[in-house]
């Protein structure tokens, strides 16, 4: 490095030496120092929140993904990953936020708002739960997953009808695979 400190290559290699040897907090300045030379390259905030990970700074980790979101704006990988982050430091509602963000930003992936879904129901917030669903069912409404996951709601919440009417829409589509639809079949005749 000192041949040409203002080289970022040259950080590169250091930071992925420090990484090596699990050196994570000189790992991350080196990947920081690298950034600062060679704004170009998005991948070095990457790396250098992986950095952060391992040297268990989960907060500064998110900060550097925030960053990185700025630059490239959401995608699946990065949400997913500031939202484990979030749960690992017990912060849910910044967590589900993140998954949020993403259905937002991608409004006709009906998918992204049934992982809100899941995740209102899973922390016993049916009411969100609901409300994330009936989004999912505006961003697709003739896709059969769409249907199946409100009848697993509505089978949850005790309300048979609904239930029964959303499974009949799902098995209505092409959505659902044969081997879908037979293990659903068996789980009624169970």
């Amino acid at each position: 490095l000192s041949a040409d400190p203002k080289n970022p290559w040259y950080h590169r290699l250091q930071a992925e030496i420090f990484m090596d040897l699990g050196k994570y907090d000189l790992a991350a300045k080196s990947f920081k120092t690298c950034y600062e030379l060679n704004p170009e390259d998005p991948n070095t905030l990457y790396d250098q929140a992986s950095a952060l990970i391992g040297a268990n700074k989960i907060s500064e980790a998110i900060a550097v993904y925030d960053q990185l979101e700025l630059k490239m704006g959401a995608y699946e990988e990065l949400s997913f990953q500031k939202h484990d982050l979030y749960l690992q430091i017990n912060q849910p509602q910044k967590a589900v936020r993140e998954l949020e963000k993403l259905a937002e930003a991608f409004p006709s992936e009906a998918r992204y708002w049934g992982v809100v879904a899941q995740f209102y129901y899973q922390n016993n917030e049916r009411e969100k739960a609901k409300a994330a669903l009936d989004k999912m069912v505006l961003a697709d409404p003739d896709n059969g997953m769409v249907h199946y996951q409100l009848s697993e709601y509505y089978a949850a919440t005790g309300d048979e009808k609904r239930s029964y009417d959303e499974l009949k829409k799902a098995f209505e589509t092409y959505d659902l695979s044969i081997d879908q639809k037979i293990m659903i079949m068996v789980k009624y005749y169970q």
